[in-house]
């Protein structure tokens, strides 16, 4: 693989790798969800659910260490929704240092699921997340409708349903009500693109629209 940057799916849409293969760059497409197989069997619910996140996580470390981080590609951005979500912070976590220096940006359309976030004790990791990360949230979110207020620790999300300058990213929101992340992705699709273009034209210093 000789292109500089790669971009990472996490069980995405095809509509973003169509955008992907046009922009001309290295794509790693993976799916995350197991063959039963390959997961050992669960005692009880909440083992299932763990053991599924446990091996997602093992499989996303697993294409960090042996393909990802060996590939030429020094601008990487790595892109989830729904569940894959949480596996990309599992993967922040555990390879912090590696992430940190070829990652570009992180964008997390997480739909209705649990908002991950940095551990407590992590401050250069939740510093350098925040400055890299999208966060895509339905309007509907349980999270929003409790009242809580979102944490340098959940990254940057975007204000929901408003046109607003996001960051130094002109971006026109719209009103991202439609919990299924699928969906979310069509609705922010242009955002996300934006983006990922901005972030990487940020770090080579390419002028973007008259951002530098």
């Amino acid at each position: 693989m000789t292109n500089q940057t790669l971009i990472v799916f996490v069980d995405f849409s095809k509509q973003l790798i169509g955008w992907v293969k046009k922009a001309k760059y290295a794509l790693l497409d993976v799916n995350l969800f197991p063959k039963l197989s390959l997961v050992p069997k669960p005692r009880n619910k909440d083992a299932k659910n763990k053991d599924a996140r446990d091996y997602a996580s093992d499989v996303m470390i697993y294409l960090w260490d042996n393909y990802i981080s060996l590939t030429e590609a020094r601008q990487v951005v790595l892109i989830g929704h729904g569940p894959g979500c949480q596996n990309l912070m599992d993967l922040l976590n555990q390879r912090t240092v590696s992430v940190m220096k070829s990652v570009r940006a992180v964008v997390q359309v997480v739909g209705n699921y649990n908002i991950p976030a940095t551990p407590r004790d992590a401050d250069e990791l939740r510093n350098w997340y925040y400055q890299h990360s999208y966060v895509v949230v339905p309007s509907g979110h349980r999270f929003l409708l409790d009242g809580n207020k979102f944490l340098k620790k959940h990254g940057r999300v975007l204000p929901i349903g408003k046109s607003t300058t996001w960051w130094y990213i002109p971006v026109t929101h719209f009103d991202i009500d439609e919990p299924k992340p699928i969906l979310l992705i069509t609705k922010s699709f242009p955002s996300i693109c934006d983006f990922i273009t901005q972030m990487i034209a940020a770090k080579s210093g390419t002028l973007v629209n008259g951002a530098s």
